[in-house]
C-alpha cells in the first residue's frame, strides 16, 4: 500500500546512548534531505508524517508510542541484536530512504493494549502497550497472589513471579520466554501467560479481544509494567484490567517477508524431524 500523502518529514527515536543510533541518525539526515524529507527528534515534539526508530528491541517499543500517540506509521530500523519488529537494517538506510520516498511500502495494523490499575474503584496508573501489559512481584524474594478472570469470568488462580497479557505481536518477546506459544500477527487475540508460576498445571491460555482480562491481587504488592518499563507500584487488593486499545500500531514494512520468515531467521526454532 503507498503512502497516504507524499512522505516530507520524519521523526527520530534514538537510542539514547548507542554510537552506531547517533551515526544512523546523522545519515538519516543526509539521505532524506536529498530527497527533500526533514529530518529531527520525535522527542522535541512537532508533527511528522512518520516516526523512525533508531535502535533495537527497546528503542522500537519506546517508538512505537510515540508514533502510536500521533497516529502515524514507524519504521523500524534495526541496530540491535534481534529487532524481530524492524524491516530495515542499519547499513542499508539509502534503500530505505528511497522506498519510502516512492512509497514503496505496505502498512500491517498491530494491535496495542491498555491497561489500567484500580483499587477500590480509584485510578491508580493507566499505560499502553504493544507488546505486553505485566503484573508482577515487587521485590526479587516475593510472589504474587492473582486472580484472573476474563470478562468477568474467573480464568485460574496462581501463585507465581508474575503474570503477562500479550498480544499476538508480544507473543514472541516476554511471553514466548514465559512459555507462550507462537501467534501470528494478524490473529486478534491476548496471551495470558503467567510466569514461573508454583504449580505445572497452568499453561498460556489465548482469549479473544471482546472481552477485558482482569488481573487482581488477592496476597502481596505487586508492580504494573508495560512493554519492559515499570509504571507503578500496586498495593494489595488492586485489579489491572486490560484491553485492546481502540487504536492500532501502523507498522511499516519495506519488504514482503512474511511472519514465520523472519520468526525463523530471527529465533532459528530448528528443522528437527524425528524418526
Amino acid at each position: 500500500m503507498a503512502a497516504e500523502a507524499p512522505l516530507r518529514s520524519i521523526g527520530a527515536v534514538v537510542h539514547p546512548t548507542a554510537e552506531p543510533a547517533r551515526r544512523a541518525y546523522d545519515e538519516l539526515q543526509a539521505l532524506a534531505t536529498a530527497h527533500s524529507i526533514s529530518v529531527a527528534q520525535a522527542d522535541a515534539g512537532g508533527a511528522y508524517d512518520l516516526v523512525v526508530a533508531l535502535g533495537g528491541d527497546g528503542t522500537m517499543l519506546r517508538a512505537a508510542g510515540v508514533a502510536a500517540g500521533r497516529g502515524v506509521p514507524l519504521l523500524g530500523v534495526n541496530l540491535g541484536r534481534m529487532g524481530f519488529l524492524s524491516s530495515a537494517e542499519g547499513d542499508n538506510l539509502a534503500g530505505a530512504v528511497e522506498a519510502l520516498e516512492a512509497g514503496d511500502y505496505t502498512i500491517e495494523p498491530r494491535r496495542m493494549l491498555a491497561g489500567e490499575a484500580t483499587l477500590d474503584g480509584a485510578l491508580l496508573v493507566s499505560a499502553v502497550a504493544l507488546n505486553e501489559v505485566v503484573v508482577e512481584k515487587s521485590a526479587p524474594s516475593t510472589v504474587v497472589d492473582i486472580d484472573v478472570s476474563v470478562g468477568g469470568e474467573s480464568v485460574a488462580q496462581y501463585t507465581a513471579d508474575g503474570f503477562i497479557v500479550a498480544t499476538s505481536t508480544g507473543s514472541t518477546a516476554y511471553s514466548l520466554s514465559a512459555g507462550g506459544p507462537v501467534v501470528e500477527p494478524e490473529l486478534d487475540v491476548m496471551v495470558l501467560t503467567p510466569v514461573c508460576a508454583h504449580s505445572i498445571r497452568w499453561r498460556s491460555v489465548v482469549v479473544g479481544p471482546d472481552r477485558p482480562v482482569t488481573v487482581r491481587l488477592v496476597g502481596h504488592s505487586g508492580a504494573l509494567v508495560a512493554d519492559g518499563h515499570q509504571v507503578g507500584m500496586l498495593p494489595t487488593g488492586s485489579a489491572v484490567t486490560v484491553r485492546p486499545h481502540p487504536v492500532p500500531l501502523r507498522l511499516v514494512r519495506l519488504k514482503d517477508d512474511g511472519f514465520f520468515m523472519r520468526f525463523k531467521s530471527r529465533f532459528n526454532p530448528g528443522s528437527y524431524i524425528g524418526g
